[in-house]
């Protein structure tokens, strides 16, 4: 999966853009005048430490990295305009569907920001070597040498400014047209709007806000950052991404317009990632940002504090050879964990004393639909490592399973109880995807499943 969206991500940069209507027309050279970096702040920049993005370590807004995301919710995540189904999609349908955008943008600021994907000789006068892209006033469009629209420099080059970066990171991610604009025109709610749902249309319940300045630890993936001049027009635009280490990291192009442009394609400059603490730093890009965020709106998940989640699993075998039934996978424990979107994250850490020391380490994420009555798909992983002790040697062990539509079977006064009995159960964990290893671990293959099998979830508040 996770293959295959990148290739259809790099073999989608040469999409074309679609004409604006007269109406939208935009005021972009002389909106342009507006959207530059001092010299100052370059010099600053241009010593900031480069960081990379990849698929995989993306952290979404709803708490699952990217592999997560792919593998987990299992979505088809296609590139180009997206006709509107017959049929209106739930709101955990519309939150996958606007992830996968914000991680396809995400996805083509990694392939931008990568210099060696952009490795050209010189060509002559005025067509300079490069190593990575450079930034180039006005460019929205990397694939061929140009002379900068607009600026000083009279060099052709492969390059983007800030809010050309941006227009590429929704133009390969299938918004083809109406974001082509200058920064001031981009960071407008009622034009992202406008277009994303033009490209997007079964996104019926998209909304776009803009947040103004807001503190960091609230900052997620796919928000547009801006930066503000004193008399309240854009200077720089970018996108933030946050990674699975929980750091915020700032996507963007950068560069100058002055008679400098020699700088613009060299090392420090174009489209490259930088530690967003470095970049707001009041000799940087500074602290006079604001915050425009992509989001769905739709029900809340269960108004849960504090999340208590009992899992059990129960895949009853009877074994060929001494026809005695045996739990063949059992979950059973007790953890805490949040909603994020509508998707259930928690994790365990335990440790204990018992013929020698064991650890055990698991987690589990689940997906629901949109009531939350259903479990979409539920991923568990456990590992339990025992150290020697006398007589009895030291072994580790890694248990995992997938399972997919369980609905909820019934409530109680604190949760709810999501249950599959008998042979519907045993159906589901025929079909697991088990990688039971380990000195103790049973296979799926050498037991056959009976009629005892239960798959049992209870997800309710603990108390206080």
């Amino acid at each position: 999966m996770k293959t295959r969206f990148l290739l259809i991500l790099l073999t989608s940069i040469g999409l074309m853009l679609n004409t604006c209507s007269k109406d939208d027309e935009l005021s972009f050279e002389e909106g342009l005048q507006e959207e530059f970096l001092s010299e100052e702040v370059l010099a600053f920049c241009d010593d900031l430490e480069r960081v990379e993005i990849t698929t995989d370590e993306i952290l979404l807004p709803n708490g699952m990295s990217g592999k997560e995301f792919l593998e987990l919710m299992d979505v088809e995540i296609d590139i180009g305009l997206h006709p509107k189904s017959t049929s209106e999609k739930s709101v955990p349908e519309q939150l996958n569907l606007k992830n996968s955008l914000l991680l396809k943008m995400a996805t083509v600021a990694s392939f931008l920001t990568t210099d060696d994907n952009f490795i050209y000789r010189e060509e002559g006068d005025f067509k300079p070597a490069q190593h990575g892209l450079a930034y180039s006033y006005g460019q929205r469009e990397y694939k061929f040498r140009k002379v900068p629209p607009f600026g000083a420099c009279m060099e052709e080059v492969y390059g983007l400014d800030c809010s050309g970066f941006i227009h590429q990171l929704f133009k390969q991610a299938g918004v083809t047209e109406g974001l082509d604009g200058t920064a001031q025109d981009i960071r407008q709610t009622s034009r992202l709007l406008k277009y994303i749902k033009k490209a997007y249309p079964d996104l019926t319940k998209l909304k776009v806000v803009d947040r103004g300045q807001i503190p960091l630890s609230e900052f997620c993936s796919g928000d547009i950052i801006y930066w503000l001049k004193p008399d309240g027009g854009t200077r720089h635009i970018g996108m933030i991404v946050k990674n699975t280490a929980n750091e915020l990291i700032i996507t963007q192009s950068n560069g100058s317009r002055s008679d400098n442009y020699e700088a613009n394609f060299g090392a420090t400059r174009g489209p490259c990632n930088w530690k967003l603490t470095d970049a707001i730093h009041p000799n940087g890009l500074g602290t006079n940002y604001g915050i425009v965020r992509i989001s769905i709106e739709g029900t809340e998940p269960p108004d849960f504090n504090s999340i208590g989640v009992m899992v059990k699993v129960y895949g009853y075998y009877t074994g060929y050879l001494d026809k005695v039934d045996h739990a063949a996978i059992q979950v059973s424990h007790a953890y805490r964990g949040r909603f994020t979107e509508n998707v259930f994250t928690a994790s365990y850490d335990d440790k204990y004393e018992m013929y020698g020391t064991f650890t055990v380490n698991g987690s589990m994420k689940a997906a629901f639909n949109t009531t939350y009555d259903t479990i979409n798909k539920l991923v568990w992983k456990e590992t339990i490592s025992k150290t020697a002790y006398k007589n009895l040697s030291a072994f580790t062990q890694t248990m995992s399973c997938e399972l997919i539509k369980i609905p909820k079977a019934y409530s109680v006064p604190l949760g709810e109880v999501f249950e599959i009995k008998g042979e519907t159960a045993c159906n589901y964990i025929n079909d697991l995807k088990d990688s039971q290893s380990g000195t103790y671990a049973y296979s799926l293959n050498t037991w056959a499943c009976s009629w005892k099998s239960h798959i049992y979830i209870h997800i309710d508040k603990e108390e206080e």
